[in-house]
This record gives structure tokens, sequence and C-alpha cells, in this order.
């Protein structure tokens, strides 16, 4: 009978060590929170993405927080931390719904994310077009000197260098490779928003799967608590 009592001792003792461990992550997991929200930024589209993703990513420690908390059901629970468990039963299922509801609003943000990436790109484009517009401008009233200067901002701005000493052939020249670097550019610009675009995509994917996978976890942790409330 002593042995028995004794077992049972120590395995309410390991039990009540696993919920201070529980309790100890659920404040790890407030920290975290504040950290990631504070000072928070809600009108940027790029800090509520990032701050679903720090979100999803750190799930984990609240999980395993509630998990450990509500671990050995009503053994050894005193009044107020009857109260307690009451209180994270029903904090699981807003949780639930809180990480269910970023699915919408991460997919919102990375279109929003990919809008505002492809118009600065755009714009970018648009800035060296008008520079090699105001070249090509120049070029048939530009004299030789000027044809020169032309070449020499055109190689500073990455074109090929143009080695014709003809002013004609010069302003064919300058004309011909204006004409191919603003393909470049174009090309260039586009393989860049498809690179962000599919870069952003991956991340975003990863992170609303993961805020499906927490939804459901909380969801489940509210289902098996239902002893506390």
């Amino acid at each position: 009978m002593t042995n028995s009592s004794s077992t049972a001792t120590d395995g309410t003792k390991s039990i009540i060590r696993f919920r201070w461990i529980g309790y100890g992550l659920l404040v790890f997991a407030l920290v975290d929170v504040i950290e990631v929200l504070v000072p928070p930024q809600f009108t940027n589209a790029s800090w509520e993405l990032q701050a679903i993703g720090q979100l999803v990513e750190r799930a984990p420690v609240p999980l395993i927080g509630m998990a450990l908390v509500f671990y050995g059901e009503q053994l050894g629970r005193s009044l107020l931390e009857s109260l307690l468990l009451r209180v994270l039963s029903w904090l699981s299922i807003l949780l639930m719904v809180v990480f269910l509801l970023l699915v919408p609003l991460g997919v919102v943000n990375t279109f929003k994310i990919n809008t505002q990436t492809v118009n600065t790109i755009d714009n970018q484009v648009q800035q060296q077009f008008n520079q090699l517009d105001q070249i090509q401008q120049q070029v048939d009233k530009a004299s030789a000197k000027d044809l020169e200067n032309l070449a020499e901002q055109l190689r500073r701005a990455g074109v090929p260098e143009i080695t014709s000493n003809n002013p004609e052939e010069l302003k064919r020249e300058v004309k011909t490779r204006v004409t191919a670097f603003k393909e470049g550019i174009k090309k260039q610009a586009a393989q860049e928003k498809t690179n962000r675009f599919r870069s952003l995509l991956e991340r975003a994917v990863k992170w609303n799967i993961g805020a499906i996978i927490t939804s459901v976890l909380f969801f489940a942790i509210w289902k098996t608590s239902r002893w506390a409330r």
C-alpha cells in the first residue's frame, strides 16, 4: 500500500511539473506575440504578411504549452487553477478562429505585395526608358562630339560600347543599341517579377498551410478540454 501511494504521489508531482512547463511556454508565447505585433503597422501589407508568418512559425510553443497545461485533467487542481483552465479552454477556440482568419488575410496581402512589387519594377523600367528615349531624341540633332558623349552615357548605363567613328553609322548604331537594350530591360524586368512572385507565393503558401494546421490543433485542444469548462 505504501509503495502504491508513493508511486501515485510521484506521478502527481511529474504531472504538476509538466503543467508548470506548460505555463512557462504560454508566457514565452505571449512575449513572442507582443514582440511580433508591437509596434503595429496594420495598413502595411508587407508587415502584416511577415507578422502572419512569424505567428505561424511560433505557434508550436503555445500549442505545446496548452497540451502540457491540460495534461492530467482535473488531477491535483486547485480552484484558482480550474478557473484559469476554463479561460484557457475558451482561449483555444478563440485562437482557432484567429489563425483561421489569418489565411484569407495572408492571401489578400500576398496579392497586394505582388501588385506593389510589379508597380515598383514598372516605375524603375519607365525611368530607364525615359532616359533612353531622351538619348534617342538627341541623336538626330547631335554633332559628332555629342554622339561620342551619348555613346559614353549609354556605356555607363550598361549598353555595350559603341566603336564606330562615322557620324551616320554612329547614329544608327546608337538607335539600334538603345532599342536592343530596351528589350533586354523588359525581359529582365519580367523575369524579376516572376522570381519575386514565386518567392512570395512559396512563403505565403507555407504560412497559410501552417495557419490552417494550427487552427485545427487549437480546435482539438478546445474539444478535448471540455471537462475544464
